[in-house]
């Protein structure tokens, strides 16, 4: 199961671009680029493969971000 608070945090994150996705700070593509990019380093860090429950953690955390993308009609 995914932390809550990671999940939290996503769902924050999407708000927030959504809310702001108006001002053209960053490409939207950018900014979940850059989420990827922290995501990974927390998959190395916190959730190792080959670890079913860690797998099933990663699973969730990239259904999360397949759903936000989706709702920002965003591809990566």
């Amino acid at each position: 199961m995914i932390a809550p608070q990671l999940l939290g945090q996503l769902q924050t994150i999407s708000s927030f671009i959504k809310t702001f996705k108006g001002l053209k700070m960053h490409d939207i593509k950018q900014q979940i680029s850059i989420i990827w990019d922290a995501l990974h380093a927390y998959r190395e860090d916190s959730v190792s493969e080959g670890d079913e429950m860690h797998d099933a953690i990663w699973d969730e955390v990239c259904t999360a971000m397949a759903v936000i993308e989706e709702n920002l009609k965003v591809t990566t």
